[in-house]
């Protein structure tokens, strides 16, 4: 299946732990000591990872009954079931409701994902058949599970090298990794930044750089706050 449009994917960045856990705080959630418990960068990297597979599931699964928008419906699905799960947190609240424990700020529960009236509405509505709605949801269920999964698989084992994040900046249209002293000076086009972790890339402009930036140092653990560096030099 093919990706987002790069617009689309850039929102999809915008959804890190970071911004769920903020967002959480602002609601009155809170969280232990009102910072996020794993927002590094290697833990983003793997679940941009198993987003996008999850994003490729949801397209072969119910992209046809969607249409050519169903990224903006992926988006909302997400969304639909993240406050779902919050509704549910706030109805156990003292119950001892297990989710909490394990639950990812982005990846929806199985349980959760396997219905979603307005996903199961959209879908009838183009084409699609009650029963093979339904077989739709437990596909995103198990597709759920795995994306869970695939998260705590390749989430950082300890090591600070495969935590650092690799900067490379180079003019829109050009290719990253070139002078970047000399393509500012060079050109007026506007300037774009690759950001890699792991096998994780991701392209984003000035601004969007700034942003990321301001959030890291707000919500990240000061320990990794003092030792993840942007090195503009990768090797």
């Amino acid at each position: 299946p093919g990706g987002p449009p790069p617009a689309d994917e850039r929102r999809l960045l915008s959804m890190s732990q970071a911004g769920r856990e903020r967002e959480e705080r602002e609601r009155g959630g809170g969280g232990a000591g009102g910072h996020p418990a794993s927002a590094d960068p290697a833990t983003e990297a793997a679940r941009h990872r198993a987003v996008s597979a999850l994003a490729a599931k949801f397209e072969a699964t119910c992209g046809h009954a969607l249409g050519g928008r169903w990224w903006s419906h992926f988006e909302s699905w997400l969304y639909a079931r993240r406050a779902a799960a919050a509704t549910t947190r706030k109805k156990k609240k003292g119950g001892g409701f297990s989710r909490d424990a394990a639950a990812d700020p982005v990846i929806p529960d199985p349980e959760l994902a396997r219905h979603d009236p307005d996903l199961h509405r959209k879908l009838t509505a183009g084409g699609m058949s009650e029963y093979d709605a339904k077989g739709a949801g437990m596909a995103m269920q198990r597709a759920a599970a795995a994306a869970i999964a695939q998260v705590a698989r390749e989430s950082p084992g300890g090591s600070l090298e495969k935590k650092k994040v690799r900067l490379a900046e180079f003019a829109v249209g050009g290719t990253a990794g070139g002078n970047t002293a000399g393509d500012r000076a060079k050109t007026k086009r506007p300037m774009k930044v690759r950001l890699t972790c792991g096998k994780v890339s991701v392209e984003v402009n000035d601004a969007h750089l700034r942003r990321l930036r301001a959030a890291f140092q707000r919500f990240a653990p000061s320990n990794l706050r003092r030792r993840v560096t942007l090195n503009p030099n990768p090797k």
